[in-house]
């Protein structure tokens, strides 16, 4: 009998599919449809981070390739009529693949049987204290916002990323993901370059393009509720000296992000040159590159793509010292070839001016760092989540304290503990990717840490991870890097008294 039950059991088990179509049924009558849309919203949900915790690398592509375009396709699609009510859930698509790669990352770690070592628990500790912050905004701070979308939006900016470096790093992925990612993320920045360039060469015909065909600004209003500061032209625009220069966007909308986009790409592609196999189509494609990054003029991204070229002058794992030396000439005869381009922009005047009273900007952005560091000196505690830039510019209605420095924007929302802890998360993390791009051969891997150098020098200028096609991608292929590079190593591919190196990629 107890056997005869088991056995109905296990049918009645594996038979559940045929009940959802009853229990959605009965779901609907008794609610009387009036949260059909959530429902079908939360199950569509269920079902990615189902599908994403099953395959992780399949997934982190697919938010490396999506998230730059993420805001113009939603906008796209409500223009062509989809309602308002499936716009909204759309947006959360990252989220839920986000959430299936920390699943992934979790049962990796469990079935590898790992330790946490220093760089999980600072990374762990981060994310708490943020979480913390999310959770109970008004425990530090009396003046936090209590709304839920700004909170959640804020953990998501601050602490997002940091869960998909582990998560990427513990997954189960194949050997071969590095080698897929870059080549993804050198597609997406080849796209981001081009259109970059087509806004500056056709500056009307893509305002035209997004302003009316896409409407992305009527988006922004009636779905993103904020208001932009034009309702006819998203263009940016740079000034010195009483001269205006129009400063790309490209899909971002924004150069800020798209300088600190691009150096990631920029970063893969001058690796790709200094390796033997490199091709005119990969010459080609650091030139897009540079020249897309000088047209945002986006200094701080400027200075990153700056410090991977040092980094590239360097000895290193699959590096000839030809390819350096032809590296160098390369470099040398690129900076030449920009020059018209940087006058023609305005970024030599930018550069130039820097730090003189003709450059607004740069006198700003001194002014907002003392800014900054005085917020946090008053306020060792922060002022919560969603008050300082990106966020709080979005939704606070009062005035919000702007850094320009992506570490003192930590310590003004979730203070000075949440930073201390952010910028040794940063040290550590950079520390192991140095370690894997010495032990393992790879394109991917040499060229993630030479961006994050870049980026992390960059963040001291700008806040450089406020964009999520920015954050969520770099430190996810950080945290990919050193999986990679810790598997190869446990598998010892290479005897240890023969080689240095252990030789998986070049991409």
């Amino acid at each position: 009998m107890p056997s005869r039950l088991r056995r109905l059991g296990r049918e009645l088990f594996t038979q559940w599919p045929w009940a959802v179509p009853v229990v959605v049924a009965a779901f609907v009558y008794h609610s009387q449809g009036a949260y059909l849309q959530r429902a079908i919203a939360a199950l569509v949900a269920v079902i990615i981070v189902l599908v994403a915790s099953r395959r992780p690398d399949r997934s982190l592509l697919v938010l490396i390739a999506l998230l730059p375009v993420q805001a113009l396709l939603l906008a796209q699609l409500y223009t062509w009529g989809l309602p308002a009510q499936i716009v909204r859930p759309l947006a959360g698509w990252k989220e839920a693949l986000g959430i299936g790669v920390v699943i992934a990352g979790v049962r990796g770690f469990a079935a590898a049987q790992r330790r946490l070592d220093r760089l999980d628990k600072g990374a762990l500790a981060y994310v708490a204290v943020v979480a913390i912050y999310a959770v109970v905004p008004r425990l530090f701070a009396a003046g936090a916002p209590t709304s839920s979308s700004v909170r959640s939006l804020g953990f998501r900016e601050s602490a997002g990323f940091v869960l998909l470096l582990l998560a990427a790093r513990h997954a189960d992925l194949p050997d071969d993901f590095m080698r897929r990612a870059t080549n993804v993320v050198l597609a997406v920045g080849a796209a981001v370059a081009a259109i970059g360039i087509y806004e500056y060469v056709a500056p009307g015909s893509w305002n035209n393009f997004v302003v009316d065909h896409v409407r992305y600004l009527q988006y922004q209003v009636q779905i993103l509720h904020s208001v932009p500061s034009s309702l006819t032209d998203i263009r940016r625009y740079g000034y010195v000296g009483g001269h205006k220069f129009l400063r790309t966007g490209s899909v971002f909308l924004d150069p800020t992000p798209a300088g600190f986009f691009m150096v990631l790409p920029f970063a893969i592609a001058v690796e790709r040159r200094l390796h033997a196999h490199t091709s005119r189509a990969g010459t080609a494609l650091l030139a897009l590159f540079s020249v897309a990054l000088v047209l945002t003029q986006t200094r701080a991204a400027l200075v990153a793509a700056l410090v991977v070229c040092v980094l590239a002058a360097r000895p290193a794992a699959g590096r000839t010292t030809n390819r350096r030396l032809q590296f160098a000439f390369v470099f040398a005869a690129g900076l030449v070839l920009l020059v018209p381009a940087a006058a023609a922009s305005g970024l030599s005047q930018r550069v130039t001016t820097t730090g003189s009273v003709q450059d607004q900007s740069s006198s700003d952005h001194v002014r907002s760092f003392w800014d900054g560091v005085h917020a946090v000196a008053d306020r060792p505690i922060g002022y919560g989540l969603g008050t300082s830039a990106g966020i709080g510019q979005r939704f606070s209605k009062g005035t919000v304290t702007v850094p320009e420095n992506q570490y003192l924007e930590v310590g003004i929302e979730t203070g000075v503990l949440a930073m201390a802890l952010f910028i040794g998360l940063t040290v550590m993390m950079l520390r192991r990717l140095a370690w894997a791009s010495r032990r393992v051969v790879d394109i991917g891997v040499t060229a993630t840490r030479s961006a994050g150098v870049g980026l992390a020098i960059g963040a001291c200028l700008l806040p450089a991870y406020n964009e999520f096609a920015v954050s969520w991608a770099f430190w996810a292929l950080a945290g990919a890097a050193i999986g990679s590079a810790s598997r190869a190593q446990g598998r010892k591919l290479a005897p240890a008294a023969t080689s240095a190196t252990i030789p998986v990629s070049v991409g």
